[in-house]
């Protein structure tokens, strides 16, 4: 199977690594959790086949293994102003086939601690503003493998004013800055739409998801979705040292994105618990060391599976 064009895999990967960085403090599937209880706990995982990576004379495959937390907590507030904090750590294991030497970290790691500030500024006006610090190293050793260092140490602030234009078309706009990322991922705009064409159907792009949904009872949900996974690691230490040829790898960033379409099942075991399933394609990936410039992109697809759980207490 062809690789996605550059030309689109590109912008498609800034895009959704970008839109990811609100996620890593506030997540909005938990809106509901949150409303019922307050406290909202998500866990999710997933994995990934075998994908063929090349770049500055080296090759060699790939899988990676996925795995998040996150604890969400409101702060109370008024009637138009709300406050919550979060808590997430993110994990990416990357398993290499026998025989690769591709100089890569074993785990690329993320703390996150968050607050998000909402304020209903009219009936139709919400402003959300989000400041997180933000942890991510990569690294071989074991453990939760994230250093707490000034190094891997980056900060998100995140500003979005969302409206309804009617009662089947809504639109959010706003801007995240990302202090360890570069170019459109450093400062950039964050765009969501949402366009209710059937009764039963969802269309929506940008943030948090951006794909097609059917709502099939009030359990029940499916959807084709493209989602995005990634960030910018701090790597202390060289993962492949003593390389003829190749520049030391010690003490720089490390870019991770990953681009995928699936199909997902969504079902609402009660309210604020949610159970989602989700099998698709990986399109894309790509490990990009920019002040080395190395990079390793991919020249395969690999199909990938997800499961999440989020809790409302």
């Amino acid at each position: 199977m062809n690789q996605l064009p550059q030309k689109i895999l590109r912008p498609l990967l800034g895009l959704l690594a970008l839109v990811s960085l609100s996620s890593a403090s506030a997540d909005p599937s938990t809106a509901s959790a949150k409303e019922e209880s307050g406290t909202s706990l998500s866990i999710a995982t997933s994995s990934t086949g075998k994908i063929s990576l090349s770049g500055g004379g080296i090759r060699g495959k790939a899988s990676t293994r996925a795995t998040a937390l996150g604890l969400q907590q409101a702060l109370g507030g008024s009637d138009h102003v709300s406050f919550s904090a979060g808590l997430s750590y993110d994990r990416v294991v990357i398993r290499q086939a026998e025989g690769a030497a591709l100089p890569l970290p074993e785990k690329l790691s993320t703390l996150t601690a968050g607050v998000t500030a909402q304020w209903q500024a009219a009936p139709a006006w919400q402003v959300t503003g989000i400041a997180a610090t933000v942890w991510s190293s990569g690294a071989n050793r074991r453990g939760f493998g994230t250093s707490l260092g000034s190094a891997s140490r980056g900060f998100v602030v995140v500003g979005m004013v969302a409206h309804p234009f009617s009662e089947t078309f809504s639109a959010s706009a706003g801007a995240a800055y990302n202090s360890k990322g570069e170019g459109v991922l450093k400062f950039g705009p964050v765009l969501s739409l949402e366009w209710k064409f059937a009764e039963s159907w969802t269309a929506s792009l940008g943030y948090p998801t951006t794909g097609i949904s059917y709502q099939l009872s009030e359990q029940w949900k499916f959807g084709l979705e493209i989602e995005g996974l990634g960030g910018t690691y701090y790597v202390d230490q060289d993962p492949l040292p003593n390389q003829a040829g190749q520049p030391s790898l010690a003490r720089t960033q490390l870019q991770f994105y990953d681009v995928r379409a699936g199909l997902s099942a969504t079902y609402a075991l009660k309210p604020g618990t949610i159970l989602r399933l989700t099998f698709g394609e990986v399109l894309g990936q790509e490990f990009n060391y920019p002040q080395r410039q190395l990079k390793l992109k991919s020249d395969s697809h690999a199909v990938y599976g997800a499961v999440a759980l989020q809790l409302g207490f």
